[in-house]
């Protein structure tokens, strides 16, 4: 599952000198599994991950995930070998690896309400009866008619261009003083 990949990053965020960091939930986990699978589907026509997606009161749920973290806000805890392992093989699936940093780059910064909010007005979701599965067909056809992973990908490229123009800033800013 893509879950330890996603505390891994979220434990490094907080790590860091990024003020908007915040512990990742088990809400928005789950948020972003659904997106991952929806972009991995459209691009690929595979599953990234086995579980299914089912659909919630508040949003897709992979239930396996539910079940581990049940009860739990925060799921940033200590990371086991495991998790370590499955973040690097994750990381040496050059496919796995696009979708999954493009999706954290781009959705990782919205908070579990917004992005459950944004799963309420899809169709996936929209069209499923609440508890049952959200079928690969219907992610697949709502990703793919909504053009997910060209839309993903301006995104991605733009939050890449505005996170190195911010790092070069004071550097710019020194040289411009000069």
């Amino acid at each position: 599952m893509n879950v330890p990949r996603l505390r891994i990053r979220n434990s490094r965020d907080l790590a860091s000198e990024n003020v908007n960091a915040e512990p990742l939930t088990q809400m928005k986990a789950m948020k972003l599994l659904y997106y991952i699978q929806g972009a991995y589907l459209s691009k690929y026509n595979t599953r990234l991950f086995d579980s299914s997606i089912l659909a919630w009161k508040y949003g897709p749920v992979v239930k396996k995930v539910y079940d581990k973290y049940k009860g739990k806000r925060s799921i940033v805890d200590d990371c086991t070998l495991d998790d370590i392992n499955d973040y690097w093989r994750l990381e040496n699936d050059k496919k796995a690896k696009d979708i999954l940093n493009k999706i954290y780059v781009v959705l990782g910064p919205y908070s579990a309400s917004t992005l459950m909010k944004k799963t309420h007005r899809e169709t996936p979701w929209l069209s499923t009866p609440q508890s049952c599965e959200i079928s690969d067909a219907k992610i697949k056809a709502y990703f793919v008619s909504q053009g997910f992973n060209n839309q993903l990908d301006k995104e991605f490229k733009k939050n890449l261009f505005e996170e190195t123009f911010l790092e070069n800033k004071s550097s710019m800013d020194w040289l411009k003083d000069r």
